[in-house]
């Protein structure tokens, strides 16, 4: 009876924790899209913009902030896609092996 209790919680602990881990990941994912397609728009429109030619001081930042905008944004996209995302992908490993490890209890006869 106490070793079936604890199998169970053993589960659903991990359960709960491979759950956690799968919404952190999914969250990098979207988040790094979302910051790929505001890049993506930032360059377009600086791309849009770069024929026009004037000689406003203020346009012209304006311009180079897109474009830095939207290389910034690129960046931070990377950035999460390959590198903050690669912890989340080993603690998935990590807890699957535990949720799918098998439970033993051994008991050793006390010595009187």
């Amino acid at each position: 009876m106490k070793e079936t209790q604890i199998r169970e919680s053993f589960r659903n602990y991990y359960d709960s924790m491979y759950r956690l881990e799968t919404k952190i990941t999914k969250r990098y994912l979207r988040t790094s899209i979302l910051l790929l397609i505001v890049s993506l728009s930032l360059l377009t429109v600086y791309g849009l913009l770069f024929d026009y030619q004037s000689t406003s001081i203020v346009f012209r930042v304006l311009r180079e902030s897109l474009l830095i905008g939207g290389w910034v944004f690129a960046w931070e996209a990377v950035h999460l896609i390959f590198i903050d995302i690669i912890e989340p992908l080993h603690r998935l490993k990590e807890i699957k092996r535990f949720k799918e490890a098998e439970l033993v209890f051994a008991y050793k006869q006390l010595k009187s």
